[in-house]
């Protein structure tokens, strides 16, 4: 129960930053200039603007993910603590998107770095959990090569790779959306900037 709490603690923190930019910014504002800047974008699509106007889909995959966090919540309870932190922040990600679809039809993104498109707490949440579930699943594999383990540590060992092969399945897409959309806004910004030049 501790962990869906400490989603919450995601959660509230990605909404107040979005209150926040909804109420006081206006313009880009610089933090480091021609590096990062705080830019208010209604976000319609996926993350970082892919897939405009399929909300519903983003509304679908954001639900499922809360589902299938429900649904295995007592595997995750008892994976490894770095599973448990990663599940934290993925489903914390999720819903705080989730609410912002249920809303306003579209996320509040607000952090640029002029190199990758705007994106927002949330997005980072997803991302960050993500990787430490992939680290996770490396980690365990290099131990497991290096160190003879008896009988009860093969079964712990296979039950903790079950629940982390699971989780990685569950939250695999929406990274996989933000990941290909990223590629795709940086490919097609390069072309659009490419076919200016010409």
């Amino acid at each position: 129960m501790r962990l869906f709490f400490a989603s919450l603690v995601v959660v509230i923190l990605d909404q107040l930053t979005k209150l926040a930019v909804e109420l006081f910014l206006r313009e880009s504002v610089p933090v480091i200039p021609n590096i990062f800047y705080l830019t208010r974008v209604h976000n319609s699509g996926g993350a970082f603007g892919l897939f405009t106007g399929f909300t519903w889909m983003f509304v679908a995959v954001g639900l499922l993910t809360l589902a299938f966090g429900l649904l295995f919540r007592r595997s995750i309870q008892t994976a490894p603590r770095l599973i448990r932190w990663a599940a934290v922040l993925i489903l914390g990600g999720a819903l705080g998107n989730l609410i912002d679809r249920l809303r306003f039809g579209y996320v509040i993104d607000f952090l640029d770095f002029r190199v990758w498109p705007v994106f927002n707490l949330a997005d980072s949440s997803i991302t960050v959990g993500t990787c430490l579930i992939v680290w996770s699943i490396f980690a365990e594999r290099g131990k497991r090569n290096q160190i003879p383990v008896t009988s009860n540590q093969k079964i712990t060992d296979t039950r903790n790779q079950k629940v982390k092969n699971r989780l990685f399945i569950i939250f695999s897409l929406p990274m996989a959306l933000s990941l290909l959309s990223g590629f795709w806004s940086l490919v097609s910004g390069y072309f659009s900037n490419a076919s200016r030049i010409i």
